[in-house]
């Protein structure tokens, strides 16, 4: 029997589990520190018929996030905290690819990731989620100026708490 995940659209697809292993490997990619396949079994992802993709993310965010400081036995029979910071980044990125998926969602986009920043500018106006003054004040070439600072490779600079931080103050929401 195989067991079907539901998809952050609503739709069924059978699970993969190589999908899921391809994104840890991405999180973890350049944190030498950060063992992608550590991730995996201490996430102790148990796949049930139904599960959705959110369930799955959010599961691995938080192990990643537990997994930031760990007790070790310094040699002489104490356990002390060791810290390793690049499992922020690792949660950060997963995050991350989280809120890029429901943005291609509630904004159409056709790729992940960011879309066309002008578009976005009028639909958020159109949904009365932004001041109508950004399409009024603001020249279509102005509007892309702006978008053109938006650079998604410094996205990988948050670690998780800047990144969780900034969705919940500042990210306008669907």
């Amino acid at each position: 029997m195989e067991i079907m995940i539901k998809k952050r659209d609503g739709h069924f697809e059978p699970l993969s589990v190589e999908k899921t292993k391809r994104m840890i490997a991405f999180a973890c990619l350049g944190l030498d520190s950060c063992d992608p396949l550590e991730l995996e079994l201490d996430a102790k992802l148990q796949f049930v018929d139904g599960m959705t993709t959110k369930e799955i993310q959010k599961t691995l965010v938080q192990t990643a996030i537990e997994k930031v400081i760990s007790k070790k036995d310094d040699g002489f029979g104490n356990q002390v905290n060791k810290m390793n910071q690049d499992w922020q980044f690792v949660a950060a990125r997963l995050f991350l690819f989280d809120l890029y998926k429901e943005a291609a969602i509630t904004r159409r986009y056709k790729a992940f990731g960011y879309g066309n920043f002008p578009n976005l500018v009028h639909m958020l106006v159109e949904e009365k989620k932004y001041a109508n003054f950004f399409v009024t004040e603001y020249t279509p070439d102005e509007l892309q100026e702006l978008g053109d600072y938006i650079k998604p490779k410094r996205d990988y600079l948050f670690n998780y708490e800047g990144l969780k931080l900034l969705a919940d103050r500042y990210l306008v929401k669907g």
